[in-house]
C-alpha cells in the first residue's frame, strides 16, 4: 500500500513538473527532456517496485501452504533456456493427481560450464523416484512449489526498482534546483 501510495505522488509530480517545464524556454542546464526521461524512469521504478513487492508477498504466503509428499517424475537439464534444470514431479491433493515442473528458480547467469555444473548438480539431487516435499496452495491444488519464500531474482528486482527511483527522483530534484537557478 505504500508503495502505491510513493507510486502515485511520483505520477502527480511527474505531470507538474513536465507540465510546468513545457511553458519555460531557459533550459540552458537541464532541458525538459532530460526531466522528462527522470520522470518516466521515477514512473518505472515505483511500478517495479509495486510489482515486485506484490510478488515478494505473494512468495512470503507460499511459506503458509499445506505440503504432501510427492514423487520426482524426472529431472533433466533444459537446453531450450540457458542450461536450467527442470524437475517434473507429481503429487495427490485430496484424491487427485497434479505434475508441477519447476527450475527452482536456479540463476541463469554465469559461464556456460558454471551453468551447466550448477543444473547437473540440482538434476543428480533430484533422480527419478525421489520423494520430495510439496507445497500447494489450498484454493487452487494445481499450484505448487518445492521451494517456497521470495527467491533472488525479487530483491534483484526491488534493488534495480529502488536505484531507478532513487536515481530518477535525485534527477528531478537536481534538475527543478537547477532551473530555479536559471530563472532567477
Amino acid at each position: 500500500m505504500t508503495l502505491l501510495f510513493l507510486y502515485i505522488i511520483l505520477i502527480i509530480v511527474g505531470a507538474l513538473m513536465g507540465g510546468l517545464l513545457s511553458r519555460t524556454q531557459i533550459f540552458s542546464r537541464f532541458p525538459a527532456s532530460v526531466m522528462s526521461l527522470m520522470a518516466a524512469l521515477a514512473v518505472a521504478g515505483g511500478f517495479l517496485l509495486q510489482l515486485e513487492y506484490r510478488h515478494l508477498q505473494d512468495k512470503l504466503t507460499e511459506r503458509a501452504w499445506p505440503t504432501v509428499t510427492g514423487y520426482v517424475i524426472e529431472a533433466r537439464i533444459d537446453t531450450n533456456r540457458a542450461l536450467m534444470p527442470r524437475i517434473q514431479y507429481e503429487y495427490t491433493v485430496g484424491g487427485k493427481t497434479f505434475t508441477g515442473v519447476t527450475d527452482l528458480h536456479i540463476p541463469a547467469f554465469g559461464g556456460k560450464a558454471k551453468r551447466l555444473e550448477t543444473a547437473d548438480r540440482v538434476v543428480r539431487a533430484y533422480p527419478s523416484g525421489r520423494s520430495v516435499t510439496v507445497h500447494y496452495n489450498p484454493q487452487q491444488p494445481e499450484q505448487s512449489a518445492l521451494r517456497v519464500g521470495p527467491t533472488w531474482d525479487i530483491f534483484m528486482k526491488l534493488g534495480f526498482g529502488g536505484f531507478l527511483l532513487l536515481l530518477s527522483s535525485a534527477g528531478l530534484v537536481l534538475g527543478w534546483s537547477l532551473r530555479r537557478k536559471t530563472i532567477s
